[in-house]
């Protein structure tokens, strides 16, 4: 049997199953890797290009700021970080031209365009079919905000935007961004197919992180994924710190995004800052504490 446990609020509490170093996780430690995560240091992102189809290019900076975000949620859920593959920036810029002029008003999947979409490209349906794709963030880095969050009810079925970004062997990465187009004012795509050998390989990881884990990832959809054997299938329970029972609609997420995974939302309750909640997977265990990031 399987059993790994981490132990609530305790000023150093321990990710079960990490194979890197977990550094400060304390509860200011917490915190202050999540503001360093949400710094933009290159708010003016995209440069535009030649014409409303020119896919332009992104600022250097935009990219570190992107790159900074992405592993700051994977820090948090006890992997490795990723590096930036520039021919992989070309290929999700092109796709980030398409998006931003997508028309959801027909019936095409936006990760599979077809080729009389506006400012189509052989590139741009590359990148399309390997990217992460979301609309109206306003800057590339806030998209990596919106895939770990994934909601919407067309999401939490799979939740495969998180999948991917926190999947362990997550390699090189492709950051396309364009500002403008006819939808919400912005698309970014995230290319999140590449894949790096000797990534740590956790046996699972959750969001949010056990341990002490910022209050805005508490109230999202909750999810834990890895190489344990029977997490799609497995029972999913929280209680408080008090034992008290807590009811939780689960959700069976559909396989082909990264690793094995469950998900689950509250019924009738709201996450509190401050207080510790008992998950249990099967036979994995683990204490989330969330922190209200603003108060420290």
């Amino acid at each position: 049997m399987l059993l790994l446990v981490a132990c609530g609020p305790r000023e150093a509490p321990v990710i079960p199953g990490a194979m890197i170093d977990p550094g400060d996780r304390t509860r200011s430690g917490i915190c202050a890797r999540w503001k360093a995560g949400h710094v933009i240091t290159t708010p003016q992102a995209f440069m535009p290009g030649g014409g409303s189809c020119a896919p332009g290019a992104l600022k250097p900076g935009a990219i570190e700021d992107t790159l900074t975000r992405i592993d700051m949620f994977r820090w948090l859920a006890g992997l490795d970080p990723v590096e930036n593959d520039p021919t992989f920036d070309v290929d999700a810029q092109a796709c980030s031209t398409i998006a931003a002029f997508w028309d959801f008003m027909r019936p095409a999947n936006p990760h599979m365009p077809p080729e009389d979409s506006t400012c189509w490209s052989a590139q741009g349906q590359r990148g399309a079919g390997s990217s992460n794709i979301s609309w109206g963030v306003r800057h590339p880095a806030n998209s990596i905000d919106s895939f770990i969050e994934d909601a919407g009810a067309n999401n939490v079925d799979a939740l495969g935007h998180r999948r991917w970004i926190l999947n362990p062997p997550l390699g090189p990465v492709g950051v396309g961004y364009y500002e403008g187009g006819s939808n919400f004012g912005s698309a970014s795509c995230l290319r999140v197919f590449g894949m790096t050998p000797g990534q740590a390989s956790p046996a699972w990881n959750a969001v949010p992180p056990p341990g002490f884990a910022p209050i805005e990832m508490a109230r999202w959809t909750w999810s834990f994924q890895g190489s344990v054997a029977g997490i799609s299938a497995a029972r999913v329970t929280m209680e408080k710190s008090d034992g008290t029972p807590l009811m939780i609609e689960v959700h069976r997420l559909q396989a082909g995004s990264g690793q094995p995974a469950v998900a689950w939302v509250p019924v009738g309750w709201t996450v509190e800052a401050g207080e510790t909640y008992t998950v249990t997977v099967g036979n994995v265990s683990y204490d989330v504490t969330p922190v209200d990031c603003t108060k420290l």
